[in-house]
């Protein structure tokens, strides 16, 4: 009978624990990614990596790594920003239909790391390629593409289509 017991125990141990291992993984996508602002006599050009993690349908992080080049000089950018992401309410002055309105999100950033190799100056991440700054809401599109990608608009970025890792 204690044979019998410990046995199912531990039967019982490896399914539980190798079901929580596996629940709620993050969604992970990558994308290439740029980006080219041109104003007076100057430019802003970023060539580089966006890697997206969707933790749940109410937060998550991107990072974005590669090189910012302006007309004098040319930069390492490495960056983590962490957002918060809320359904875009009905009073909003957009005017959806009922199966469009979920792929509209409010989102705020809130919270940006800079990594050690980043040599980018913060005005030119913030004027030029943060989407937004931190704390501020603004609207965002995400509408998955079958099962294994994102598109994400918003009025002040480009398009980017984010495949799944």
């Amino acid at each position: 009978m204690k044979n019998i017991l410990i046995a199912f125990n531990a039967i019982l141990f490896f399914v539980f624990f190798s079901l929580s291992i596996r629940a709620d993984e993050p969604f992970k996508c990558a994308s290439q990614y740029q980006l080219l602002i041109e104003r007076d006599n100057d430019f802003t050009s970023f060539i580089g990596r966006v890697n997206l993690f969707l933790t749940d349908d109410t937060e998550g992080f991107f990072n974005i790594i590669g090189t910012v080049k302006t007309k004098e000089r040319s930069y390492w950018l490495s960056r983590s920003s962490y957002f918060s992401l809320s359904p875009l309410s009905r009073s909003s002055y957009f005017s959806l239909s009922p199966n469009e309105t979920n792929k509209f999100k409010t989102m705020k950033i809130t919270k940006v790391v800079k990594h050690s190799i980043d040599s980018t100056p913060e005005d030119i991440w913030s004027r030029d390629i943060l989407i937004d700054s931190p704390g501020v809401e603004f609207h965002i599109e995400m509408a998955h593409l079958k099962d294994n990608a994102i598109l994400i608009k918003s009025i002040n970025t480009p398009h980017l289509i984010c495949a799944k890792k």
